[in-house]
């Protein structure tokens, strides 16, 4: 109760009486001002208690520090009052503070709220969030939603507000749509810009790319003179893309100069290449004089096989410095005479080498034994000789008969020395056989020294026979010195010593390192040897003999353990090959094959089967097969792949021959040119193909294409030469008028020079007349003709004026000597003065010509001596007195037009002399004046 009692009445239940309080509150209560605009629930108490707050900077704080957007909104309304209050200006400067504000929500508020239009518009300057300009458009008034309007920069933004303002403001609509137009022809200017670049830029990628383009220089002109023009014309182009441009263009600077270097190179190397035809051919001719000197070569002649060699070997380094230079068949010619030069010239070497080799042998007189030296020399010689002879048949020794005769005389007799050789062996054979049956019947008689004896003869004769003929005795031979041994170990009853032997060479072999195969193959020999002796009755020499072979094959047990895996690893390596090609035929999809990686796999495969070699035999077969039967599957699609491509690119060659062979009139070849690019493209996307018969059709593809672009070529040449005589004649008619404007600046005859005037027009009406120029020089020539077209007129102006001081200076002339007989090519007028000056009766007094010349020099301006300064300076005040001071140019003109018919028509005076220095001074000033005016 006390409470209520004693609270303060602006804090009263009532709204009335709290509103009555705020109302005794002054300024400086400003807590308790501050406390009711906050937190009062009656909205009239607020405000009033707003409007007794007299500090921006503490209605600010409490908008900042508002509990609701309403409160935040009353609060920025009493503000945005305050400040627009103009007996608040005192206490700061509203405008400054608008200047500097940046809050974007006190803008709006001053806008919105404010009743001064000055701080509204300095606000809506200072508003930049296009958001808040539109909520502007849709409550502002009218002045504001225009000023709004006039600062929307964004193509959206616009779009917005047309539709905000659509029906309600027409002057605002027109506005937008202004804006929006600008925009669209802005963005429609920046797209043609665009499109301009992009347009130089896929130029610039394409002259950089192709290696052969027509007009190349003429096409990174018009390159250049573009870019230059995007240059000058757009400033929208980012900073990477201008240098990006530019490195292209100064690439394809650099790559006409570089293509002007492989110009004159390739001149130069066609020169060389023809000097190197002519050459290939005299070389031609000097190898076939070479072969004819090969061909008649004979061994001890004049001609050595040195000078031979030295010929061959400088036409062979003479034809490797020309191949490039001839044509496939002259090479081709070339190249056979060279290789049958070759040929004959290793033939004649083969045989001189022969004939030398054999020169010193001597030639036994009777037939040698068959393992005697001569003999094997015999055969040897033969056999040399027969392969000398196989290698010379055919066209070598059809070229060297003479040659050829000495090797086969020699052949015939080494054949029947050996003839001979071989009839003597069979007759020791038969002797060999006689003593081996005369010793079996001595063992068989218990005669043992008779047989070793009849074996001892049978062994050397046999070693004097041929090998072949030997090694069929050797059986028998052995036979039976095995049963002699035999009656001899009878005689001795042991053969304890021969197995000692055995056992020792066991031994010997245990600790030698040989080949697994040729130490196995040497173990079983001395088996076998301890087994031809028979039962062995000594068990510990046999146990010994044992324990010596496993000791010597342990080495070779290895080795073919180590064979064995690795056969087996091989194997089963090929057996996961198969797997594997099963497993991916079995869930491959044909229909999406990639054929690229389908031929690397099907290589891969074939490679890694061969890598795993060799396996066992029984297993060879079975995975060989399996793996054929996979593979195979593979190959033949493949093969099926390939062939069908190799039809598609026959047919596209054919296509491209016929092209080429037939151009019709509607497209011509340039058409026909872009459907063989076309094919072109289809070659390109055709997929496998076997690399020699696709080589073979693509050269006939190729082919077409360059007869394609010859024929282009060869029109565009021959439009190039037609321009290029244009260009001729253009020249040709600049130099001629250049000549008619030179002569026609120093020609003083009237006749003359209307002839020169005539033929310039003639000049023009021919070059006007011309065809097409090189499009590189059109502008170039057309500006060149028009430069001395230019400097024609001005010749001509230069000749009027030279003319007309001329017939001035001869009318000063007859006046000045007082001539009675004018000439008749002056002017009519001047000649009719001439008349009326010399009718006239009365001589004129020396101040009236003197006046007449002081009248010209004022009107020219120009000097006039000291002693007539005071005359001149009279005659200009009557004049200024009069109004005649001022004159155009036309005046002047005129003026001096009359002031010479007037001296034309007034005779001199008479003082002969003074008139004379008169006329002196006014042809002087006419001179001047018109010197200055050209």
């Amino acid at each position: 109760m006390l409470n209520k009692l004693f609270r303060p009445k602006w804090q009263h239940e009532n709204p009335e009486v709290r509103k009555a309080a705020v109302e005794k509150l002054s300024a400086n209560e400003l807590d308790i001002l501050k406390q009711i605009a906050s937190s009062d629930i009656a909205e009239d108490v607020r405000e009033l208690a707003m409007s007794k707050i007299q500090d921006a900077d503490t209605l600010l704080a409490l908008a900042r520090s508002a509990s609701s957007p309403q409160q935040k909104q009353e609060f920025l309304r009493q503000w945005a009052r305050f400040i627009a209050d103009p007996s608040q200006t005192a206490a700061f400067d509203a405008e400054q503070l608008l200047i500097e504000c940046l809050d974007t929500e006190l803008l709006n508020a001053i806008i919105t709220y404010s009743s001064n239009d000055n701080l509204s518009e300095l606000a809506l300057a200072g508003l930049t969030d296009e958001q808040s300009l539109l909520t502007l458009i849709k409550t502002g008034s009218h002045k504001v939603r225009q000023a709004a309007v006039a600062k929307l920069e964004t193509e959206e933004s616009l779009k917005k507000a047309l539709a905000l303002v659509k029906g309600r403001d027409k002057k605002s609509a027109q506005t937008i749509k202004a804006k929006l137009e600008a925009f669209k022809q802005a963005e429609s200017i920046r797209q043609t810009e665009l499109e301009a670049l992009n347009k130089l830029q896929n130029k610039l990628d394409y002259l950089l790319s192709h290696e052969s383009v027509n007009h190349f220089e003429g096409e990174v002109m018009a390159v250049q003179q573009a870019w230059l023009q995007i240059q000058q014309a757009s400033t929208d182009i980012d900073a990477k893309t201008t240098e990006t441009v530019q490195l292209q263009v100064d690439q394809l600077t650099h790559k006409v100069a570089s293509l002007k270097e492989l110009e004159a190179h390739n001149a130069e190397f066609a020169k060389q290449q023809a000097i190197k035809r002519e050459e290939a051919h005299q070389l031609t001719t000097q190898i076939q004089i070479h072969i004819q000197s090969l061909s008649t070569w004979q061994h001890g002649g004049e001609t050595t096989t040195e000078s031979l060699q030295e010929q061959q070997t400088s036409f062979q380094q003479a034809f490797d410095t020309h191949e490039d230079a001839v044509d496939k068949g002259e090479y081709k010619q070339m190249k056979a005479l060279l290789n049958q030069a070759a040929q004959l010239l290793n033939a004649i070497n083969r045989i001189n080498r022969y004939l030398q080799d054999t020169a010193t042998t001597d030639q036994p007189s009777t037939p040698a034994p068959a393992e005697s030296n001569d003999f094997k020399v015999m055969r040897r010689e033969l056999k040399q000789l027969s392969q000398l002879l196989d290698g010379l048949k055919g066209e070598s020794q059809a070229l060297l008969p003479d040659a050829a005769k000495p090797l086969q005389l020699r052949q015939q007799y080494l054949q029947e020395q050996l003839q001979q050789t071989r009839h003597q062996e069979q007759d020791n054979g038969k002797q060999v056989q006689q003593w081996l049956d005369d010793a079996e019947a001595a063992i068989d008689a218990k005669k043992p020294d008779d047989a070793r004896r009849l074996l001892a003869k049978s062994r050397n004769q046999i070693q004097k026979l041929p090998s072949q003929a030997a090694h069929r005795f050797q059986p028998t031979l052995s036979r039976l010195s095995a049963a002699v041994n035999e009656l001899d170990d009878w005689k001795r009853f042991s053969t304890e010593p021969k197995r000692q032997e055995l056992c020792q060479a066991m031994e010997k072999l245990a600790d030698i390192e040989l080949p697994a195969q040729q130490k196995a193959k040497e173990i079983h020999e001395l088996q076998d040897q301890w087994k031809q002796l028979g039962f062995c009755q000594n068990k510990s020499l046999w146990e010994h003999f044992k324990q010596l072979g496993e000791k010597a094959y342990s080495p070779c047990r290895d080795a073919f353990h180590e064979q064995k895996e690795v056969r087996q690893f091989n194997a089963k390596q090929r057996q996961e090959i198969c797997e594997q090609l099963e497993a991916y035929l079995n869930q491959h999809d044909w229909q999406s094959t990639d054929w690229h990686a389908l031929d690397k796999l099907y290589q891969k495969v074939v490679e890694e089967w061969k890598r795993f070699s060799p396996v066992e035999r029984d297993e060879h077969e079975r995975l060989q097969a399996r793996f054929s039967e996979c593979a195979g599957v593979i190959r033949d699609k493949l093969q099926g792949y390939k062939k069908a491509n190799l039809s598609t690119l026959e047919q596209l060659a054919e296509t491209a021959e016929t092209l080429a062979q037939s151009i019709d009139d509607t497209g011509g070849v340039d058409g026909a040119i872009e459907q063989y690019q076309t094919l072109l493209e289809q070659w390109k996307s055709v997929g496998l193909v076997y690399h020699k018969p696709r080589q073979k059709i693509w050269q006939r593809f190729k082919d077409a294409g360059d007869s394609l672009y010859q024929q282009r070529s060869e029109q565009r040449q021959s439009a190039d030469a037609e321009r290029q005589q244009s260009l001729t004649q253009a020249n040709s008619l600049i130099e001629q008028l250049q000549v008619v404007s030179t002569n026609l600046a120093s020609e003083s005859d009237t006749e003359k020079a209307a002839e020169l005037r005539q033929t310039a027009r003639q000049l023009q009406t021919d070059f006007n007349a011309l065809d097409e120029l090189p499009h590189k020089a059109r502008a170039a020539v057309q500006k060149s003709f028009e430069r001395q077209w230019s400097q024609y007129q001005q010749a001509g102006k230069q000749q009027k004026h030279s003319a007309w001081l001329h017939q001035f200076d001869r009318l000063i002339t007859i006046c000045s000597e007082d001539e009675s007989e004018a000439d008749n090519d002056l002017p009519s007028h001047w000649l009719s003065n001439l008349q009326q000056r010399a009718n006239a009766e009365e001589k004129p007094s020396a101040e009236q010509i003197k006046n007449q010349c002081l009248e010209l020099e004022i009107l020219l301006d120009a000097e006039t001596p000291e002693a007539d300064t005071a005359s001149r300076m009279e005659i200009q005040m009557k004049k200024l007195a009069g109004g005649l001071g001022q004159k155009t140019q036309q005046d002047v003109r005129t003026q001096l037009d009359n002031a010479i018919n007037q001296w034309a028509a007034t005779p001199a005076c008479e003082d002969v002399n003074l008139y004379i220095q008169y006329a002196k001074r006014f042809q002087s000033a006419v001179h001047s004046w018109t010197s200055n005016q050209t």
